[in-house]
């Protein structure tokens, strides 16, 4: 008997401590009896009253029992009954210090639940535990869930753990944005580094993980998303974010909430300066992933496998991103697949796909100077009238764009370029591939002005090829249409040849030597060459040319030499013997020829 009065007293003690733990919670707590013997003598329907307090008190002399490594947020009072408010409980359960495992069930909360450094949240899934975000959650809360600021990555620190478990928010039914209820992220993990999430999901959330700040080290995967403005905002870290498997997807979104989602103004990943981000498997919906510049700088890293679906597509503002095996998908006019206007951009194996004509370039690059974008290997499908690729600045901007394949619809009539190098632009193009135009027509690559571009071993059959129809600064070879007369192409510089050279199966004579003289050079002919073409950039005011040396073993020799442009003022001698007649200007195109006499060591001008 007093081993059962002991056990009933001890119990009475842990039902006190309980109710004064969760004072102001709707947890029914009958009054106590104060004595051993007052539990003796209390009737049968005040035991029954104070059942729902002996079973709490129990499930709390339970967690104890089992010490502080981890506990369920039942033992600290949460129903998660999907009726009630559980903050309280939640928070208690949390407070312990211990890991916290969260019921199945549905867990009401209209407050912040604070976590710890290092401590553990976990459901029973994703599926089964619920955490709803209450339409009357204090709205000036930082976070759903939220630590406070741990200080740098360099401390190394573990941050929060998150697994297992959705959160979701109430929204209205409606097709507006301005009437959607706007709430404090899903977590907000400012300056916390090195926090874990996994196999979790988030929806209808206005931002779902902000962890601007130093929060460099964490590592999120498996995460599924809906959120209207921002699903994971990065701004300050200082060490590698990995992201993977991210699904940013109108999760619970009611089909007039759609007309919201699809205006594409959510942006999936949004990052700031990030010193090493690697992104792997995401997948996007209707979405921006933006890359921006702060006053906290820019991002750099490395994206793979990525699936940017419909709209929304890759902003670029700053930074250096590695891209590689991904595909592009636009599926509205207004919407671009890359919209770069700063920063560095090197993709890899991807391809761009657009199922309706698009009132913009599919990838552009545009904006004050200094962007770089280079495309390899990839793949682009366009659908018809639009550009393809665009890059153009008001400063310059860069495009190396090789051993790509386009395509287009069969028999198009174009009036926008495929490839378009706009002005302060500077471009590689090489190696690239277009379908046949067949019974269509349009332009495969446009280059707006004679710039230091290289645009050679690009097939286009049918195709034209816009290159300025002068260039004494672009490189163009090999380009091939397939039409009699091909495309122009232009070289500057020396070439030297180590071989033969054909023209229409027609070898040229290996004897000719060809210079690119500036104004007021000496040019020495060279001693095994009967001709010299030369190729000045410009009108020269002055030249001077020396034949090789006439003597009797090089009697009757004839040497020849002809310019591309005006020489107003030439001279003419050689390094041994005398010239007769010498030429004292040069038309452009003109030239002279010279006969050497031995026997008086004389060069005498033919013509």
């Amino acid at each position: 008997m007093g081993t059962e009065l002991g056990a009933k007293s001890e119990r009475i003690g842990m039902k006190r401590a309980f109710c004064a733990w969760f004072a102001g919670l709707t947890i029914g707590c009958a009054p106590f009896a104060s004595s051993a013997r007052e539990v003796a003598s209390a009737p049968g329907a005040a035991a029954s009253a104070q059942s729902a307090a002996d079973a709490a008190a129990d499930n709390m002399q339970a967690a104890m029992r089992r010490g502080r490594d981890r506990v369920s947020a039942r033992d600290f009072g949460a129903l998660c009954s999907g009726t009630g408010d559980d903050t309280r409980a939640l928070q208690a359960a949390v407070d312990s210090g211990s890991s916290v495992e969260l019921p199945g069930g549905t867990c009401i909360v209209t407050d912040a639940i604070r976590v710890q450094p290092g401590q553990i949240v976990q459901g029973n899934g994703r599926g089964k535990t619920i955490v709803r975000v209450s339409a009357r959650f204090r709205k000036s809360a930082p976070g759903v869930f939220y630590t406070p600021a741990m200080g740098p990555a360099s401390n190394n620190r573990e941050g929060p753990q998150f697994r297992d478990f959705k959160v979701t928010f109430e929204q209205p039914d409606t097709s507006s944005r301005a009437e959607l209820n706007v709430y404090p992220p899903a977590f907000y993990l400012h300056n916390v580094p090195r926090f874990t999430m996994s196999d979790m999901q988030i929806s209808q959330a206005t931002v779902g993980i902000d962890m601007r700040g130093d929060s460099g080290g964490a590592r999120i995967d498996n995460l599924e998303m809906s959120a209207y403005r921002v699903g994971i905002d990065i701004d300050g870290a200082t060490d590698s974010v990995r992201i993977s498997h991210l699904h940013f997807w109108p999760f619970d979104i009611t089909q007039r909430q759609y007309a919201i989602w699809n205006a594409a103004a959510q942006v999936s990943i949004q990052s700031g300066r990030c010193d090493d981000i690697h992104v792997d498997n995401l997948l996007q919906y209707a979405s921006q992933l933006r890359f921006i510049k702060t006053a906290s700088g820019t991002t750099f890293g490395e994206l793979s496998n990525l699936n940017l679906d419909s709209f929304g597509g890759l902003i670029v503002q700053g930074g250096s991103l590695a891209i590689a095996s991904s595909i592009f998908s636009v599926g509205y006019r207004d919407y671009q697949a890359i919209n770069m206007t700063g920063g560095y951009v090197r993709c890899s194996a991807c391809v761009f796909a657009a199922v309706t004509p698009l009132a913009r370039p599919m990838v552009q690059l545009s904006g004050p100077g200094g962007g770089y974008l280079q495309i390899s290997n990839g793949h682009f499908r366009t659908w018809g009238d639009m550009t393809a690729v665009a890059v153009s600045g008001t400063g310059w901007n860069t495009l190396i764009l090789s051993g790509s394949q386009f395509e287009t619809d069969a028999n198009p009539r174009l009036s926008h370029p495929v490839v378009e190098l706009g002005p302060n632009s500077q471009g590689t193009i090489v190696g690239n591939r277009i379908i046949g135009v067949g019974s269509g027509s349009g332009v495969f690559i446009d280059v707006a002005t004679d710039e230091n571009h290289v645009i050679a071993n690009n097939v286009g059959v049918g195709w034209r090829f816009a290159l300025p129809p002068t260039s004494r600064r672009m490189t163009a070879f090999g380009n091939a249409n397939g039409v009699d007369g091909g495309v122009p192409g232009s070289l500057h510089g020396d070439l030297t040849v180590d071989g033969g050279i054909s023209y229409t199966g027609r070898e040229v004579d290996k004897s000719y030597a060809f210079a690119t003289p500036a104004d007021g050079q000496t040019v020495t002919f060279p001693a095994k060459s009967g001709s010299l073409v030369m190729a000045p950039k410009g009108d020269l005011r002055a030249l001077r040319i020396q034949l090789p040396a006439c003597s009797a073993q090089y009697d009757g020799a004839v040497v020849r030499y002809t310019s591309s442009r005006a020489v107003r003022a030439l001279s003419v001698d050689a390094s041994s013997g005398a010239v007769a007649g010498a030429a004292a200007s040069l038309v452009p195109g003109a030239g002279n020829a010279y006969l050497c006499r031995g026997g008086n060591a004389t060069w005498y001008r033919l013509y």
